[in-house]
């Protein structure tokens, strides 16, 4: 199980249409979205912030409304609580008050339910999750397994980790080259 945490400027699925979008993507072929997505969950407050940034980023509404993404995991109660103490160990002062929410639900849910990993291009949240022992994927692992899984060629990839580092995405230096060796 890996608790997937899409965010505004992180790689997201594009759903194949005619003209790719501005920010960091992949395509994927449905035999290989489904061997990823099977293994995937997300948040309300996650699905909330891809819904209110869909005007800024028309590509955000391809998520949407992708088939294969399972219904968003509404927290309540307790884990809803401890979503929001994460979250203010995440955020500014100055922050808008879900600013960070979708992450901090994400870390909470896969403690929660004993996630295999957490999926985030966010530094600060990938920190959090790594103190408390949840495994961290950056969109630079789904890339390299895409490629192993030859759903997409070495230069497709090479063109979207140059994406994700123009977009600051990619905390550590990364080439794509060693981690396919």
């Amino acid at each position: 199980l890996v608790v997937l945490q899409l965010e505004t400027g992180a790689m997201t699925t594009n759903t194949g249409g005619p003209s790719p979008p501005p920010a960091p993507c992949y395509t994927t072929s449905r035999h290989s979205t489904v061997r990823i997505a099977h293994r995937m969950i997300w948040t309300g407050a996650v699905h909330s912030e891809i819904d209110r940034n869909v005007q800024n980023h028309a590509f955000l509404a391809d998520v949407l409304d992708l088939e294969w993404l399972p219904e968003p995991v509404q927290l309540e109660g307790p884990l809803a609580l401890r979503a929001f103490e994460v979250r203010a160990g995440l955020s500014a002062p100055r922050d808008h008050p879900n600013e960070h929410l979708g992450e901090a639900e994400s870390i909470v849910l896969a403690l929660d339910r004993g996630a295999e990993a957490f999926l985030t291009a966010d530094r600060d949240a990938a920190r959090r999750a790594k103190f408390d022992r949840v495994k961290v994927i950056w969109p630079t692992d789904v890339v390299v397994e895409l490629v192993h899984m030859d759903d997409i060629r070495q230069p497709e990839a090479e063109a979207l980790i140059q994406q994700m580092k123009a977009a600051d995405r990619i905390p550590y230096d990364f080439d794509l080259r060693s981690a396919l060796a």
